[in-house]
């Protein structure tokens, strides 16, 4: 999938071929397939855009930008599927993965890190400092969606997340203070003005830990003790 927003604002009909037709491509594919038992597609939390948070999955699906309407595509195409052909499907909406092996600077943990790494300020979006996140560790997602897949939530869309939502500042200060960085503030970068981010992002997982009771989310700085270590043995210098 292509999961960069200002990439995918930047390559609009990239973007619907990759995420909205390579999905339809998986689901055709499936529907014509005898072996297949089963298809789970990756949304997003933005799907849901500016609605009222905690998103839960039965409310509208109102996606302000390209990737977030590519995201909500893949929802209805997975009903489609569902519903006209019985195809066993479901859908995650993921908050914001994060973890070792990210190395998209343009994203808050990575890019903080490696900022960090060259003795730079970290940079956040101008206006974002109080934005609100959930971050979900690689380590718990990947195990979160296997285990799904073994309940077989058909025709379902299934919230996934960590329940720890902290703004964008607190996360960034956070990382500071993991890395033991000089406190010399934020470098604030001036987004387009048509470039817009979604204020609030948190999830509702009561269908969720309905599913997987039991269920004990790595808590963000655990995560990312393990990220910023994974960062230090792969930095190679600015």
């Amino acid at each position: 999938a292509k999961s960069i927003v200002r990439n995918c604002k930047a390559d609009p009909i990239g973007c619907i071929h990759t995420n909205v037709l390579g999905s339809a491509n998986v689901l055709e594919a499936a529907r014509n397939c005898d072996t297949i038992t089963g298809v789970m597609l990756a949304e997003s939390d933005k799907s849901y855009g500016c609605g009222p948070t905690p998103y839960r999955e039965d409310q509208a699906l109102i996606p302000g930008g390209v990737y977030e309407a590519s995201k909500a595509c893949v929802s209805h195409l997975a009903t489609a599927y569902w519903n006209n052909y019985q195809l066993p499907v479901f859908t995650v909406r993921s908050a914001n993965v994060y973890g070792p092996g990210d190395e998209n600077i343009t994203r808050l943990i990575p890019g903080t890190i490696s900022r960090l790494l060259r003795d730079e300020q970290p940079r956040i979006t101008s206006g974002a400092e109080h934005f609100r996140r959930e971050f979900f560790y690689i380590d718990d997602y990947v195990p979160t969606i296997t285990s799904l897949m073994e309940k077989k939530p058909w025709g379902d869309a299934v919230n996934v997340g960590s329940g720890e939502v902290l703004t964008v500042g607190t996360i960034a200060t956070m990382i500071c203070d993991l890395m033991d960085a000089p406190d010399t503030g934020m470098d604030e970068w001036i987004s387009p003005n048509n470039l817009t981010e979604i204020p609030t992002q948190s999830l509702c997982l009561d269908k969720l830990n309905t599913l997987l009771p039991g269920r004990c989310p790595i808590f963000l700085k655990d995560g990312l003790q393990k990220t910023i270590h994974w960062h230090k043995e792969n930095f190679n210098g600015p």
